[in-house]
Order: structure tokens, then sequence, then C-alpha cells
């Protein structure tokens, strides 16, 4: 048998340390966390396709059975998310639909996983091999990327192995949270790579339960293949400089984080976190949204970013004050103010994916050094594709004066713009297209700028429409393309009407929001 050892360099990021690094001694710590982590990586091999054999000892489905697979960390099952693309997750046996599957032996101990409520099978997203990959359903075929092993962890629990990819299924950084994707990564004996596999009950599936009170929610890409409710509804931990504030974002435990007075630095926030901003609140400085981190809301929180304004000789770059990376996911922005970013005041970049950016303020202050742009898309060295990553809805933002151009600036991504407002004067540029984006620009209102939207590559496109231009709008209004179908609900309000409703609402301080829910578009 031929088998190709794979080795890592990110040993802290997903998911064996993350227990480990709950330890109270800080050297135990560092010393458990890569003993453990090259442990897990020696003992485990990526081999070719046509010579993964699964495991000795291995579940024996009955074929004509339907199943639940429950995962063994969270209690939740897996289900196949309603909207296109279907992806993945984990929600609660109770709500959850489309969770019930067929296994169905293909030989050689492996088998496929067929969702009977949708009819399609369990598949890796675009075949892959690499770690962090999603888990999609799809037509059924004869692909390997659709055939899998269940070598058993425990009586009545598995893992469930790839013969494609040699990986195993794996909730996404230990979430717990309902709307959680499933990816493949390097097998390991953790608990968010085991599944119990449950008879189905028969007939039909059991009434919904009653609906809690609407909270807020999220309109756009942070709520496609899943939603953000960040650290819940519980009670908020109050944090006044840069250590508490570190202490309470860090890991995966949902958590209500408020930031109070002024607070200067770089904070990383964990996955499950509401970060929000007490009616004085200043985060002067970065907020960084990374690869470990998913169901993420920053809302009510000024954030101006080191723009190299009081350091000589500094080169503005990589100081955004919001940056989103290394495939982080479900990210909400809500009633923000983003100023004096250096590389730009929002950055979104290394295949991050389901962002929103709802009623807030970008702009950039004369007095700041750097490049005074908005928001940047896929623009970083490491972008080379889309990967159907990069997706991101902007809707009531203001792109305030002072901003110079990136309004925002896509690369590879799709980006909706809708309901928005400009009035960046002595602009630049505006909203910019770049190789293999696709935009879609509705009902936004430009006042005083130069070239509103404008194509940087022949495969950009842009579908613009009922957009209001004043009489002061000078230059390129571009547009090629149809963009894409946004693939959610939401409801578009008059161009004319924008200016006054974002000058009014957007940025900080607001109570928590709780917009209507979204209409469908007509």
């Amino acid at each position: 048998m031929r088998q190709r050892l794979t080795t890592r360099r990110d040993f802290g990021s997903h998911p064996v340390p993350v227990n480990i690094m709950r330890a109270n001694n800080p050297s135990k710590t560092l010393f458990l966390t890569y003993s453990i982590a090259i442990a897990a990586t020696l003992a485990t091999a990526c081999v070719e396709t046509e010579d993964v054999a699964p495991a000795a000892k291995s579940f024996a489905p009955d074929p004509s059975t339907t199943y639940t697979l429950v995962g063994v960390q969270s209690g939740k099952c897996v289900e196949v998310t309603e909207a296109e693309p279907r992806a993945l997750q984990i929600r609660n046996c109770a709500t959850s639909r489309r969770n019930r599957f067929k296994l169905e032996p293909v030989g050689g101990g492996f088998y496929k996983i067929h969702n009977v409520e949708t009819n399609l099978c369990v598949d890796i997203d675009g075949q892959s091999r690499a770690d962090a990959a999603r888990l999609m359903a799809r037509p059924c075929g004869d692909g390997a990327s659709q055939q899998w092993s269940l070598p058993e962890a425990a009586p009545g629990v598995v893992k469930v192995n790839s013969r494609h990819s040699g990986k195993s299924m794996d909730v996404f950084a230990t979430n717990t949270a309902d709307g959680t994707n499933l990816i493949q990564w390097i097998p390991h004996d953790q608990p968010n790579q085991q599944f119990r596999v449950q008879v189905a009950p028969a007939g039909p599936l059991p009434p919904l339960e009653p609906a809690k009170p609407a909270g807020p929610v999220a309109i756009g890409f942070a709520a496609v293949d899943g939603t953000v409710t960040g650290g819940g509804d519980g009670a908020p931990t109050v944090a006044t400089n840069v250590e508490e504030a570190t202490k309470a974002l860090t890991g995966p435990a949902p958590r209500v984080v408020r930031l109070s007075g002024t607070i200067t630095g770089t904070l990383s926030v964990g996955a499950n976190k509401t970060v929000e901003g007490a009616p004085d609140a200043v985060l002067r400085g970065r907020l960084e949204i990374n690869g470990g981190s998913s169901n993420v809301l920053v809302r009510n929180l000024k954030i101006v970013g080191d723009s190299c304004a009081k350091r000589p000789g500094c080169v503005a770059d990589n100081d955004a004050a919001i940056a989103i990376s290394g495939r982080a996911h479900h990210v909400w922005i809500d009633h923000c103010d983003l100023s004096n970013g250096g590389t730009a005041d929002l950055v979104v970049t290394e295949g991050a994916d389901n962002v929103t950016v709802s009623w807030t303020k970008l702009s950039h202050s004369g007095a700041a050094k750097g490049k005074r742009m908005g928001a940047l898309i896929g623009m970083g060295k490491n972008d080379k594709g889309a990967d159907g990553h990069l997706r991101v809805t902007f809707h009531h933002d203001w792109w305030a004066p002072s901003l110079d151009g990136a309004m925002p600036r896509v690369r590879f991504g799709q980006v909706h713009v809708f309901d928005s407002y400009y009035n960046a004067a002595k602009n630049k540029t505006g909203i910019e297209a770049a190789a293999d984006a696709k935009l879609v620009l509705e009902n936004n209102a430009f006042q005083g700028v130069a070239k509103p939207h404008g194509l940087l590559a022949p495969s950009a496109q842009i579908a613009a429409r009922g957009n209001a231009y004043d009489a002061t709008v000078t230059g390129s209004k571009e547009a090629r393309g149809a963009g894409f179908n946004p693939p959610y609900a939401f409801k578009l309000d008059d161009a004319a009407a924008v200016a006054a409703m974002v000058k009014a609402e957007a940025g900080p301080p607001h109570p928590a929001p709780a917009p209507s829910a979204p209409a469908a578009k007509k």
C-alpha cells in the first residue's frame, strides 16, 4: 500500500490542542500542545485514493434502515441545508430537518451517505483533499469523494472517513452552535470527529417546537449555509483593557464581550462571540477574526485603525480596523464605525466567507496616514481564487468623506451592495471589480463622488440596477455581465430615501439591533 505522510505547521489552529490550551501552566501548555499535535500528525497518513482501506473494525449498517448521525461533542444532528449550495451542518435534533440518511454499501467496506429528504449524497466541496474543505450534498454518483468508511470509535459511535482524501468528517473549530459547518480534517480522536449512528424514527418528522421570540437577524451572506448568533443572549462580560478583552474573547465558548472606554491594541476573536461596544467604547487598533473563528457578531463598536499617524517612518500595511481572514466564516458586522485602517478599514481575505456588513460607517480622517481605502475583498497575496468563498453583503452602509477608493474593491469573490450611501467627495475610485469578481449593486445613493463603479479586469462583472446618482456625480458608471443571483431574501428601500436613512442610523451607539424579518425580493 502506498502512503504519503503529511506534516502540518498550524498545530494550534484545529482541533487537537483546543482543550489542552486551557491548561493553567503556560510551559506545560506549550509542551502538551505541540506534543499531542505532533503525535496526532505522525499517527495519521493521507493515502492515495485507490489505496485507502477502511479500518478493520467498522460499523455495519443495515442498508434498508434510515439513520441519523448525532455529533458526540455537540449532541446535535447532521443535516443538509435547505438553501443552495447544499452544505452539511449541525442543528438541534428537535428542530433539524433533512437529517435522515441511508448508508448504502458500495463495496470494500465503504458507503454512500444518502440523504432521504433531498435525495443527495454527502460529498467533498470541489473534490478537494485539503483540510477544512466543506462537506456538501450533491447528486449521487460513483466518485470516491462520495464514499465513506465507518470505523467504530465505540459501540454505536463511528468516525466518518473519506475514501477520496483519507480525512475525517469534522465539526468546524469544535463549535457546537446550530448552523456550524461540517468539514474534512486530518483524523484525530477528539469528539468533534465522532458521531452516534441512531435509527431514525419511522414516519413523518415531528412538528417543530414553537419558535422563540425573534432576536437580531443577519440579512445577506452571513445567513447563508448557517447563521450568526454570536455569544447568544447571555449576560455580557465587560472588558476595560486589552488584557481583559483578550481573555474574554479567547476560545470557542459562547460569550458576549462588551468593551468599555478606550482600549488600545489588537484583539483576536474566537468562535461564538459577540463583541459589542458600550456607549463610550473605542478600540484603537485592530480586530482580527481568523481561520479558527466563526459565528462572530461585532456590533455597536467604534474602531479607529492603527494607520501610522503617530509612528514616523511607518509603512501602513496590514493594519485594517477589522481583518477577516484564513477561512473564517459567518461574521456579521452591524452598526459599527470603522476608520483610519492603514490597508483599508475592512479586509476580507484568504478564503473567508459568509460575511455581512450592515448599518456601518467607513471613513478616514484627513490627518491620518495610510491608503484611505474602504474595504478590500480577496485582494491579499494568498488569494488565488474564490473557491466558492469570499461572499460578502454590504447593506445600509455609509461610505463617508475622506475615503479615496475601494468602496469596496473586490477580486474573485461575490459581493452584493444594496441600500448604501456614498458621499466620499474627491475620491479617486469608488466600487471596483477586479479579476473574476462578481458584484451586484442595487438601490444605492451616490452624491458628489467620482467614478461610482468601475471594472478593472476583463473577467470582472458588475450588475447595477436601481441606483441613484445626483448631478454632482462624475466619472464612470461601468457595468458588464449579470453578476450573480443573491441566494437570500432581502427587501430594497427606495434609493431616493437611502441617504437620509443611512446618515441617521449607521454607526454606533444604538441598542442591540432588531431589524424586521427580511421580505422576499420582488
